[in-house]
Parts: structure tokens; C-alpha cells; sequence
């Protein structure tokens, strides 16, 4: 095998052959009631964010709290450096431009994964 920015990395036959472990996969007791946390992402490549309705998602069984993006705007990703080019900046989540399909538009915590996805 060529030698490659990624040669020894460990993880990588692991990954390929659908033998790794990832963090649904684990069981660990003390995890056990955790809340769970779900981000809701945009299905759009590029789009103008007017407004997210999250009234009933904030009062459905079993969730405990709907976040949006203006709501968490204090937790810049990445974080601003002093030697970071200004244009790479971005919110956590998006609350005026949906920039990606995927980009994270609200973050659901709620008692069981079942009634975050659900919403």
C-alpha cells in the first residue's frame, strides 16, 4: 500500500469492514435515563430561514427543551480566534441562512432518542 496522509491510522479497517463501535452501540450503565440529544437538519442546499415553529415540539410527551439558533448564539463553532479568517466563522446552528443540507437548524433534548426523533 502507497503511503498516504492517512497510513497508521488504526481506525480506518475497522470503519471499512462495519466493525467499529459507535457511541448507540455502547452499553454503559451509568448512561442508562440519560437525556438524549437530536439536532433537526436542514433537507435545503441553500435557503432563506424565515421562522421555525417549535410550540409543540417544546410540549410534546417526553422532550425537555427545544433549542434554536439564536437561542445558543454564544457557542460560536468554530471558535473565534484572533488569527481565524472572519469569513470561516459560523453559528452553531442556523437561525437566518441555512447554508448546507445538514447544517443544524434546533437541537432537541428530550428523556429517550424515540421522542426527539419523532418530532
Amino acid at each position: 500500500m502507497a503511503d498516504t496522509p492517512f497510513s497508521g491510522r488504526r481506525e480506518d479497517e475497522a470503519l471499512l469492514r462495519g466493525q467499529s463501535t459507535y457511541i448507540d452501540g455502547l452499553d454503559v450503565p451509568e448512561l442508562a435515563g440519560a437525556a438524549q440529544a437530536v439536532f433537526v437538519r436542514s433537507a435545503e442546499a441553500h435557503a432563506r430561514l424565515a421562522s421555525v415553529d417549535v410550540t409543540e415540539a417544546r410540549t410534546a410527551d417526553g422532550v425537555i427543551a427545544v433549542y434554536l439558533g439564536p437561542e445558543v448564539d454564544g457557542w460560536p463553532f468554530p471558535p473565534r480566534l484572533p488569527s481565524m479568517n472572519r469569513d470561516l466563522w459560523r453559528p452553531l446552528m442556523a437561525y437566518d441562512t441555512v447554508r448546507f443540507v445538514g447544517e443544524p437548524i434546533a437541537l432537541v433534548i428530550a428523556e429517550t432518542r424515540a421522542a426527539a426523533v419523532e418530532l
